[in-house]
């Protein structure tokens, strides 16, 4: 595959403009999360630190540059990124960390990559540079959107520069083993520790064991007494610096998924972890039991963690491996679709990969048709015509096919204000329910070649209208 690397902004912004379909990668960590279809452009030649001001607590640097680099750089002033960057020594970039949005296990103290992110220089779907947010710890300028772009998976628009607050480094760390007789002992022992007075640094269930590593932070001096008041309270050892130090490093790098396998993010709570253990062989719990990273064979075993997920309705996303990006009971808030709407009106980037349904998009006929195989989404193809007022008409060419769930949730933001999403008739190119907000719609069948208009409004959107703008430049 023909691969562009800009090395400027201007190039990058060129490369977006000169293309009707794109998709993003950095250094291909988790390529689950690449969009598929239209020309790959990579951020790699993108690399640098822009600003770094230690008396600030922040650094400004490119999308492609590798977090290895940054994490050497801020070592160097006793600074640190505390959620525990994941895949570093494997090549993860700036602008991969972010897009992917997770985090290692200190997420449990000082919380995750939304936590830490200040501002984004970026260009959107129009090919225009934006900046926003800024390069100071507070900032309560305009809409806080480079949140947005935390886990945004490439949706909204292509990463140039980030800029990050990070914090000093501590003093020394402990890290203690504390043993469980199984997945529901570790649970509690998670729950009780975090409750606890010890303020522990990261509480993660080891993978292929249900012992769990605490690590606490601080003053040497305070480290051993708070380390031996734990150890009274919940049986176990504490590890050796080296030990310790190679098992984070293990499992920030993912070294204990068997080779193959592919690898999801499932959030989920301590009371899941459980029955999410009784379905899943391999897998690294972190953050007290939030998120679970599980490895995934190809014998049936993602079949039947989805059919548990869907039960418990939780949901998980592909990080490396084969397949559909979504897994589980796929949640899909409307204020997405209104900020790609925003950023992306045409459907320029691919965020989603083919065949997920909601994101997947084809045509450049207005804001586009839509196609998919998902459970929310839409097979076959279909022109939208939006009118300036905000009203929307559809017109469909009668070669889809209904795909359950809840019909498309698209959200169009135009100058004239947020449109309406209309309610869909035999051949508009929709699946019945489309002009729900909620789980209610039940897909139905696309069939015919008519060319009905439909017009309708959506139930809750003047509540949604009064957050989201109209789009225009932002300066």
């Amino acid at each position: 595959m023909n691969v562009e690397r800009p090395t400027t902004t201007a190039e990058l912004a060129e490369a977006v403009r000169s293309h009707d379909r794109v998709s993003l990668e950095g250094g291909c960590t988790k390529p689950a999360l690449i969009g598929t279809g239209g020309v790959r452009i990579s951020t790699t030649g993108l690399r640098g630190v822009v600003e770094y001001d230690p008396a600030e607590f922040t650094f400004t640097a490119r999308a492609g540059t590798p977090v290895a680099e940054v994490v050497a750089m801020l070592a160097e002033r006793g600074q640190h990124l505390p959620f525990d960057p994941m895949l570093v020594a494997s090549g993860s970039t700036l602008g991969g960390l972010v897009a992917s949005g997770i985090s290692g296990p200190g997420r449990l103290r000082f919380g995750g990559v939304r936590d830490f992110i200040l501002g984004v220089r970026m260009v959107d779907g129009l090919g225009r540079v934006l900046r926003m947010g800024g390069k100071v710890v507070k900032n309560a300028a305009g809409f806080d959107v480079p949140k947005f772009m935390v886990g945004s998976h490439g949706r909204y628009g292509a990463l140039a520069e980030v800029t990050f607050k990070v914090f000093p480094r501590p003093h020394a760390r402990r890290t203690l083993r504390l043993r469980a007789a199984g997945m529901a002992d570790a649970a509690r022992v998670l729950c009780e520790a975090a409750r606890s007075r010890f303020d522990f640094e990261a509480l993660d269930v080891w993978p292929g064991g249900p012992d769990v590593l605490a690590r606490l932070a601080g003053p040497v001096e305070a480290l051993d007494p708070m380390a031996a008041e734990a150890l009274a309270r919940w049986p176990g050892e504490a590890l050796g610096h080296d030990e310790a130090e190679a098992r984070w490093h293990g499992l920030r790098e993912w070294d204990w998924v068997p080779s193959g396998h592919a690898v999801a993010r499932v959030p989920l709570t301590p009371s899941q972890a459980v029955g999410l253990a009784s379905h899943a062989r391999s897998l690294h719990l972190l953050g007290c039991a939030s998120v679970a990273w599980v490895a995934l064979g190809n014998d049936g075993e993602r079949d039947r963690l989805e059919a548990w997920m869907r039960t418990e309705g939780v949901e998980g996303v592909l990080l490396r491996g084969d397949g559909h990006r979504w897994l589980g009971a796929r949640r899909v808030m409307a204020v997405e679709d209104a900020v790609r709407a925003a950023l992306d009106p045409g459907g320029r980037f691919a965020g989603e990969m083919d065949g997920d349904g909601r994101d997947g998009r084809d045509g450049r006929d207005g804001p586009d048709g839509l196609h998919g195989h998902g459970r929310k989404g839409v097979k076959g193809r279909g022109i939208a015509h939006v009118a300036r007022d905000g009203r929307w008409e559809g017109r469909g060419d009668g070669t889809g096919n209904g795909a359950g769930g809840g019909g498309v949730r698209a959200l169009w933001v135009l100058p004239g204000g947020m449109p309406h999403v209309p309610g869909a008739r035999a051949g508009d190119g929709f699946a019945a329910g489309a002009d729900r907000l909620d789980e209610g719609g039940d897909g139905g069948a696309i069939d015919g070649g008519g060319s009905a208009p439909a017009r309708g409004s959506l139930p809750g959107l003047p509540r949604l209208r009064a957050r989201v703008p109209e789009r225009r430049a932002i300066p």
